[in-house]
């Protein structure tokens, strides 16, 4: 009989630890309509088998639980006070797993929708970064600040739109919550403390229609980095987004502060498409670094192959084979001082008379 009452209350533990109280029947804990005592809530909560902890509170919180949240808030719970050293509150976990009803009853109740972590986190960015619209939506109703910034210079906008660090990667709803914080006054030029954009997390996901949505809102196309001066262009690595980008108006012949162009970018990863595509388009296939380097010395240079395609392309296109940089180095010279095997490229170049 012991044994069989022991069993019986694991399974309830087991069930309560896994169950929502708002899924179970409100006779047997209690009308949730009908004021509480601290006692009568402490008793609700120990009769399911839920310790009166602020660590049991944030489980029901994340879970979405939104009963167990009232009983531990009829009980005397601090529904605002920080969860941790570095300044989460209860308001942060519930956005950030996307528990709308609780995040209303949360603000309803007195949360602060801009409080922050040590790093500057707001629930907005919490939100935004798992892409839940409708939690974003009510915090932007009840006067989140679209534009707060973290420590690191980063708005809700950035969270959306980069993937570095985000072990869950991209989400269904990215591109609904991009349009929802630009529509409601996010600004789409915003830099972090490296200079980047949303624009630039949203290319180097390669995420065209993320890039459509935020150029069509006004983000600045031919933007330049604070470090090195890089346009969005420069960054683009396929060809779709390269397209895109030069129809709403990337220059294809911005410089970085070295001199490069975005052709001098291509020819050098080896992207033929993208290399044509800009070439198509009037870029300067001889524009020259400040060293005197040209796109064909890129692409002679940078990959153990040699990119022959890109070589053939720039060579037929009227590239300048006889092209000195600023150390008097050929093509030629150029590659040979690689030491990597590019024999293809290397006899392409011989056959056509380029000179060491």
């Amino acid at each position: 009989m012991i044994v069989q009452q022991n069993r019986l209350m694991a399974v309830l533990v087991l069930y309560v630890l896994l169950v929502p109280l708002g899924q179970v029947e409100a006779d047997s804990i209690g009308d949730p309509n009908q004021p509480r005592t601290s006692e009568q809530a402490r008793s609700a909560l120990r009769e399911w088998g839920i310790e009166y902890t602020r660590s049991a509170f944030l489980e029901r919180v994340k879970k979405g639980d939104l009963f167990a949240v009232e009983l531990f808030r009829d009980a005397g719970m601090d529904l605002h006070a920080p969860t941790d050293d570095y300044g989460w509150t209860a308001l942060m976990r519930a956005a950030g797993r996307g528990q709308l009803e609780v995040v209303e009853f949360l603000v309803e109740h007195g949360a602060d929708v801009n409080a922050r972590t040590d790093r500057g986190w707001t629930a907005l960015m919490r939100a935004a970064e798992y892409s839940h619209v409708e939690v974003a939506r009510f915090l932007v109703e009840h006067e989140a600040d679209v534009n707060a910034r973290d420590k690191s210079g980063r708005t809700a906008l950035h969270w959306v739109a980069e993937l570095e660090g985000k072990m869950e990667g991209p989400q269904p709803g990215d591109i609904e919550i991009v349009r929802f914080l630009v529509e409601h006054g996010a600004d789409v030029n915003a830099q972090d403390g490296d200079g980047q954009t949303a624009l630039r997390g949203a290319i180097a996901r390669d995420d065209v229609e993320m890039v459509r949505v935020l150029v069509e809102h006004g983000a600045d196309i031919n933007a330049r980095t604070a470090r090195g001066g890089w346009t969005p262009l420069m960054s683009a690595t396929h060809v779709e987004m390269v397209r895109v980008l030069v129809e709403h108006g990337a220059d294809i012949n911005a410089r970085t502060d070295d001199g490069r162009t975005p052709l001098h970018q291509a020819a050098q990863r080896g992207h033929v498409e993208v290399v044509r595509l800009l070439v198509d388009r009037g870029a300067d296939i001889n524009a020259r670094t400040n060293l005197g380097w040209t796109p064909l010395h890129q692409a002679a240079y940078h990959s153990p192959r040699g990119f022959l395609e890109v070589v053939r392309f720039l060579v037929e296109h009227e590239a300048d084979i006889h092209a000195r940089t600023d150390r008097d180095r050929t093509v030629l010279s150029v590659l040979k001082a690689t030491r990597r095997q590019q024999q293809e490229v290397r006899d392409f170049l011989t056959e056509i008379g380029i000179a060491e």
